[in-house]
């Protein structure tokens, strides 16, 4: 609405008309709060897959780990008996 159709209006008209913006950005806040929870909750659903990406990693190394020491126990424990073998001979 242009400057002159606001001047030619009646104070209820113009009262009207504030509360239905007042309406309208009420509902808009409401829909912005309804989006920001969304965006949270997305947000700490992403941040928990990352931490369990970060474990499932660190697991890993862990079990790579414990599997290197197992091989070369194993290999140790092949070589002594090898040698040990050996000796009786």
């Amino acid at each position: 609405m242009t400057d002159k159709e606001f001047k030619k209006m009646k104070k209820e008209q113009l009262l009207g008309i504030l509360l239905e913006q007042a309406k309208k950005i009420e509902q808009l806040e409401e829909e912005l709060k309804k989006k920001d929870d969304e965006l949270n909750s997305k947000e700490i659903m992403i941040n928990e897959a990352g931490n369990i990406a970060e474990a499932s990693l660190r697991i890993n190394k862990v079990l790579q780990t414990v599997q290197a020491a197992a091989d070369q126990y194993l290999e140790n424990v092949m070589l002594l008996s090898k040698r040990a073998e050996e000796n009786n001979k």
